[in-house]
């Protein structure tokens, strides 16, 4: 039995030994659960994008680009409402951790704001790097001293994926490309 999952959610699995690889797909559906063959259909990934945006940021960080103490606001070209608490700056790393003590795991309003423009499913769905910059000029706050808790946080998350791409000078759709679905042969990701 698949864990809990409302109808019509599908997860697909790649089951990889040596060469041999072999494929599982599953269906939720009203009446329980069925096998499908979804190998080529097109998944929302939604917080498999941090995995993505750590690698990205530990590829930079082996480069020597980026280090895990360079404080967030030496990486920006704008201030942040707030950088840092009781006399200690965020760090990429803790952004990495999500040990950096920023106080949401999203823009507070976002779910509201999607409910109103008919886009409850995909709350990020006009959520744009003007509204991001907004929020964390205008109301990115810190709940705790950074290094000192763990709090997720989509935002650290996005935030550091940005602090990627302007070290790089690429946006983050070609950042994955060349450092991660090229060389892993992942044709069908973007």
């Amino acid at each position: 039995c698949l864990l809990p999952m409302p109808p019509q959610v599908q997860v697909a699995i790649a089951l990889v030994r040596g060469n041999s690889v072999r494929f599982l797909g599953v269906e939720r559906t009203f009446a329980g659960s069925r096998l499908v063959d979804n190998r080529l259909a097109v998944f929302q990934i939604g917080s498999m994008t941090k995995v993505f945006t750590a690698t990205l940021f530990a590829q930079q960080v082996v480069k020597g680009t980026l280090r895990l103490d360079d404080t967030v606001q030496s990486r920006l070209p704008f201030k942040l409402k707030a950088s840092g608490r009781d006399g200690a700056e965020m760090t990429l790393g803790e952004l990495a951790s999500h040990t950096s003590g920023i106080a949401h795991h999203q823009p507070p309003g976002l779910g509201f704001h999607a409910f109103l423009h008919g886009h409850s499913d995909e709350p990020w769905k006009d959520y744009d790097q003007a509204r991001f910059e907004a929020y964390l000029k205008e109301d990115l706050a810190l709940a705790h001293k950074p290094g000192t808790g763990y709090l997720y946080s989509n935002i650290g998350m996005s935030l550091l994926g940005k602090i990627v791409g302007l070290s790089t000078g690429k946006s983050y759709e070609a950042m994955l490309q060349e450092g991660i679905f090229q060389p892993l042969d992942m044709r069908g990701s973007s």
